[in-house]
């Protein structure tokens, strides 16, 4: 009896430290990664046991690759290639949206490239894009770091939706930009169509719906693909505070799945 009476007292103890071993198991766990290792575990298997779900829009990959690479050579190449390319997809292959992960930016171009060559297949992708096919170019925030028109260093950094927080000095993305003239001084042309590529934390299963700047939101390029997929005009993408729904012209809803945790990130 006495034993039982001592275990009894001594139980409160033994509580806590068991609830204070929990605590320092799950800080040893989130300090070597093993917290964020299972979170992702966890949803592979709610997405295994929920099974695939049909796609609403047929997808195509058009691959660069190592075929490509050995027969045309390294990057940068001439846009010339992504002008037909994109043309024969459109015109002959029926695609209803085209969009490439390149960001076709002026800044870090090989020194020793042949600038009329460059220049002549710039005006060829321009020409094209000019006529409003529905092709989605890349931009970016993962060039950190970047020169600003005025030759003064930069840095660029993708804004989140944060309450309070305004957006007057959010900074832009590297954008498309185009050299259509021999002289190096002159104004870079770009194109209007264009879309993050963009991952939230390196995560590709996450990533930032749009981009608030005082400019325009900047829409994640699955979203410019889709919108131009269902006919849905630009001013048709609505962004509420927790979703975004594409509204076509005669206010039918295509599409509002863009659901996210957070205010503008989704998977």
């Amino acid at each position: 009896m006495v034993l039982l009476r001592k275990v009894w007292a001594a139980l409160p103890s033994f509580r806590w430290l068991l609830l204070a071993s929990i605590a320092l198991l799950w800080c040893v766990a989130g300090h070597f990664g093993l917290v964020e290792f299972l979170r992702e575990k966890v949803i592979d298997w709610r997405f295994a046991y929920r099974g695939e779900i049909a796609s609403p829009a047929k997808l195509i990959y058009v691959d660069i690759d190592s075929q490509a690479l050995s027969e045309i050579g390294g990057f940068p190449w001439s846009r010339s290639y992504f002008a037909r390319t994109c043309a024969a997809l459109v015109e002959h292959g029926g695609v209803k949206a085209i969009g490439i992960d390149v960001v076709f930016s002026e800044n870090g171009v090989a020194e020793a490239i042949d600038w009329q060559k460059r220049v002549n297949g710039n005006r060829e992708f321009a020409r094209y894009l000019s006529k409003t096919p529905p092709v989605v170019l890349a931009a970016s925030y993962a060039a950190a770091q970047y020169r600003d028109i005025n030759g003064q260093l930069a840095f660029r950094q993708l804004p989140l939706i944060e309450p309070g927080k305004t957006y007057e000095d959010a900074a832009l993305p590297e954008m498309p930009s185009f050299r259509i003239s021999e002289h190096e001084g002159s104004r870079l042309w770009s194109p209007g169509l264009i879309g993050l590529i963009d991952t939230m934390h390196g995560d590709t299963r996450v990533v930032p719906a749009y981009a608030p700047t005082i400019v325009r939101p900047f829409l994640h390029m699955s979203i410019e693909l889709a919108r131009l997929y269902f006919d849905v005009p630009p001013d048709g993408v609505k962004i509420s505070e927790d979703h975004i729904d594409l509204v076509r012209e005669d206010g039918s809803l295509a599409r509002g799945a863009f659901r996210s945790s957070t205010a503008n990130s989704s998977r």
